[in-house]
């Protein structure tokens, strides 16, 4: 996900409109060993530990985002993987980034909100 900073030699900048798909961990650090043993044992924690809150990895693509579309005047469609339980820290936080962004959740088969949808940056005329 963080591809920008590191292929920022490339002309990369000729699309105007990114779709972004970030499964980033979520899983808050005191919720780690509370987790399967499938995942605790087999996973990487790097891959499943997102911080205090989850939210650690989010925050540091969220900057790398603002200061993308702020330089490059794009318009921007992400979809981050959330915990059900971080619904309302990931909107506010996605707000704290891009103020005039429209977040929409997406549940997922069992009716629990997964999939935080986020539109940003630029605003493209309508066809």
């Amino acid at each position: 996900v963080f591809l920008f900073w590191h292929y920022n030699n490339l002309n990369i900048i000729t699309f105007k409109h990114w779709i972004i798909l970030a499964n980033l961990p979520y899983v808050p650090t005191s919720e780690y060993k509370k987790l399967q043993p499938e995942i605790t044992k087999y996973e990487p924690r790097a891959a499943v530990d997102g911080g205090k809150d989850g939210l650690k990895y989010y925050r540091e693509l969220f900057q790398q985002l603002n200061q993308f579309v702020t330089s490059y005047k794009l318009h921007i469609t992400c979809f981050c993987e959330i915990d059900p339980r971080q619904t309302d820290s990931f909107k506010k936080l996605a707000r704290q980034y891009f103020s005039k962004s429209k977040v929409t959740i997406i549940k997922d088969l069992s009716g629990r909100n997964r999939v935080a949808k986020i539109i940003f940056g630029l605003v493209l005329p309508k066809k």
